[in-house]
Protein backbone atom coordinates (compact mmCIF):
# COMPACT_ATOMS: atom_id res chain seq x y z
CA UNK A 1 0.00 0.00 0.00
CA UNK A 2 1.94 3.29 -0.71
CA UNK A 3 -0.47 5.49 1.37
CA UNK A 4 0.95 6.00 4.63
CA UNK A 5 -0.58 9.13 6.92
CA UNK A 6 2.63 10.01 8.56
CA UNK A 7 4.39 10.68 5.22
CA UNK A 8 3.92 14.57 4.22
CA UNK A 9 6.55 15.21 1.38
CA UNK A 10 7.20 18.84 0.78
CA UNK A 11 5.86 19.05 -2.72
CA UNK A 12 6.07 22.09 -5.17
CA UNK A 13 2.65 23.08 -5.53
CA UNK A 14 2.39 23.08 -8.77
CA UNK A 15 2.97 19.11 -8.85
CA UNK A 16 0.42 18.88 -6.18
CA UNK A 17 -2.11 20.16 -8.29
CA UNK A 18 -0.74 18.74 -11.30
CA UNK A 19 -1.05 15.20 -9.61
CA UNK A 20 -4.60 16.12 -8.28
CA UNK A 21 -5.82 17.28 -11.78
CA UNK A 22 -4.76 14.00 -13.65
CA UNK A 23 -5.89 12.13 -11.02
CA UNK A 24 -8.91 13.72 -11.59
CA UNK A 25 -9.92 13.65 -14.83
CA UNK A 26 -8.75 9.37 -14.32
CA UNK A 27 -11.88 9.43 -12.28
CA UNK A 28 -14.00 10.92 -14.60
CA UNK A 29 -12.92 8.69 -16.99
CA UNK A 30 -14.31 6.10 -15.30
CA UNK A 31 -17.35 7.67 -14.18
CA UNK A 32 -18.19 8.10 -17.87
CA UNK A 33 -16.45 4.42 -19.13
CA UNK A 34 -17.60 2.58 -16.67
CA UNK A 35 -19.62 3.33 -14.02
CA UNK A 36 -22.20 5.76 -15.96
CA UNK A 37 -22.82 3.18 -18.54
CA UNK A 38 -23.32 0.31 -15.92
CA UNK A 39 -25.85 1.98 -13.69
CA UNK A 40 -28.07 3.43 -17.01
CA UNK A 41 -28.32 -0.08 -18.20
CA UNK A 42 -29.37 -1.37 -14.36
CA UNK A 43 -31.44 1.27 -14.50
CA UNK A 44 -33.11 0.63 -17.88
CA UNK A 45 -33.48 -3.15 -16.91
CA UNK A 46 -34.78 -2.73 -12.89
CA UNK A 47 -36.51 1.15 -13.05
CA UNK A 48 -36.44 1.02 -8.86
CA UNK A 49 -35.63 3.62 -6.86
CA UNK A 50 -32.29 1.76 -6.11
CA UNK A 51 -31.25 1.75 -9.46
CA UNK A 52 -32.62 5.41 -9.94
CA UNK A 53 -30.53 6.42 -6.96
CA UNK A 54 -27.37 4.94 -8.16
CA UNK A 55 -27.59 6.30 -11.39
CA UNK A 56 -27.93 9.86 -9.81
CA UNK A 57 -24.84 9.09 -7.11
CA UNK A 58 -22.55 8.30 -10.04
CA UNK A 59 -24.30 11.86 -12.37
CA UNK A 60 -23.46 13.82 -8.57
CA UNK A 61 -19.76 12.27 -8.62
CA UNK A 62 -19.19 13.18 -12.10
CA UNK A 63 -20.48 17.11 -11.51
CA UNK A 64 -18.47 17.16 -8.46
CA UNK A 65 -15.40 16.26 -10.04
CA UNK A 66 -15.99 18.69 -13.05
CA UNK A 67 -16.29 21.54 -10.84
CA UNK A 68 -13.38 20.43 -8.96
CA UNK A 69 -11.29 19.66 -12.30
CA UNK A 70 -12.66 23.65 -13.19
CA UNK A 71 -11.36 25.10 -9.87
CA UNK A 72 -8.22 23.61 -9.94
CA UNK A 73 -7.87 24.90 -14.00
CA UNK A 74 -8.65 28.71 -12.80
CA UNK A 75 -6.97 28.59 -9.86
CA UNK A 76 -9.70 28.84 -7.12
CA UNK A 77 -8.00 26.16 -5.22
CA UNK A 78 -4.31 27.71 -5.44
CA UNK A 79 -4.53 28.47 -1.88
CA UNK A 80 -5.04 25.11 -0.52
CA UNK A 81 -1.71 23.91 -2.46
CA UNK A 82 0.28 26.63 -0.86
CA UNK A 83 -1.17 26.30 2.93
CA UNK A 84 1.78 24.85 5.29
CA UNK A 85 -0.95 23.20 7.61
CA UNK A 86 -4.18 21.62 7.24
CA UNK A 87 -7.25 24.25 8.00
CA UNK A 88 -10.88 23.59 8.26
CA UNK A 89 -11.46 26.66 5.60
Amino acid sequence: MLFAPDHDPEIDPRDAIAIVHKFLRHCKEWALTQELPKTQQALLENPDPASAARHYQWCTYLEFTDHALQELEVGTLDKWFLQKTRTDE
